[in-house]
């Protein structure tokens, strides 16, 4: 909050509120550490304040929903608050933004108009697979995932059709590696592992919805990324019309694709 033009010799009472989603705090840690529990406190009350009927990335600059920011937090403001309803809202919306070819958009929702579109990243989008995993791992309720899995079916054809020889090379962008890490993971690197942790949470979600046929396909298409197979990294039944991609040997000198001695998944 920021005041200007009061006159020093003019007295101001100033009243705050605390407005936020309508979401309980369900997750609570006392220690014999303060430090420790202002942490805790402190994280509880910044997933509020980036709560605003939405997860929002920050509350003073962007305030924009980033399906990024959303889904490396969900686990721990899960944790904290009960963001079910939150999340179910949200995810709605954010399947109503996706591309016509299933890719999910930087940002939901997108209020800047056509030219205001964040195209979509494998690690961005995996919100719409990674949000449903952590909110049914987290309640058991598997309402939110039949409820968004046709939209998750066509997110990961998205991811797989984006794969060349093992790797993600036909991505509509690349948002950056992880920015926080003292070394940085190279992004086709870390846009390959987001394919492969959709995949097999897609499956979790398929089986937990009953339909494991469906699972056994979206695990198999998994191994084929990391194996590198060749001929069966294809997309399922589940969505009509969707193209077929394989995910073929790799060569040696493909770019950026992981040794064998210096990665394990």
């Amino acid at each position: 909050m920021e005041v200007r033009n009061i006159a020093p010799d003019v007295g101001a009472t100033l009243t705050a509120g605390v407005l936020h989603s309508a979401a309980e705090q369900i997750g609570t840690l006392t220690s014999d550490s303060p430090e420790l529990n202002s942490l805790v406190e402190m994280a509880a009350r910044t997933q509020y304040n980036n709560t605003p009927g939405y997860p929002s990335d920050c509350p003073t600059r962007e305030q924009g929903g980033w399906t990024g920011d959303a889904s490396i937090s969900a686990e721990a403001g899960l944790a904290h608050i009960d963001l079910t309803g939150v999340y179910r809202n949200w995810l709605a919306d954010v399947a109503l933004d996706a591309q016509p070819d299933g890719g999910i958009v930087g940002v939901s929702p997108n209020l800047l108009g056509p030219e205001g579109v964040q195209p979509a990243d494998p690690v961005w989008g995996s919100a719409m697979t990674e949000i449903p995993w952590q909110t049914w791992w987290a309640t058991g309720d598997a309402s939110i995932i039949t409820e968004l899995l046709p939209a998750m079916h066509r997110w990961a054809d998205w991811q797989v059709n984006a794969l060349d020889d093992g790797i993600v090379t036909r991505a509509d962008i690349s948002y950056g590696a992880d920015w926080l890490a003292f070394e940085q993971t190279p992004p086709v690197l870390l846009q390959t592992g987001a394919v492969v942790t959709s995949l097999r949470q897609l499956a979790d979600l398929e089986e937990a919805a009953g339909a494991p046929h469906e699972a056994a396909l979206r695990r198999e298409q998994a191994d084929a990324v990391v194996e590198g197979r060749a001929g069966t990294c294809a997309t399922t039944s589940s969505s009509p019309g969707a193209t077929i991609h394989k995910a073929r040997t790799p060569s040696p000198s493909s770019p950026g694709w992981p040794s064998p001695q210096t990665t394990s998944s």
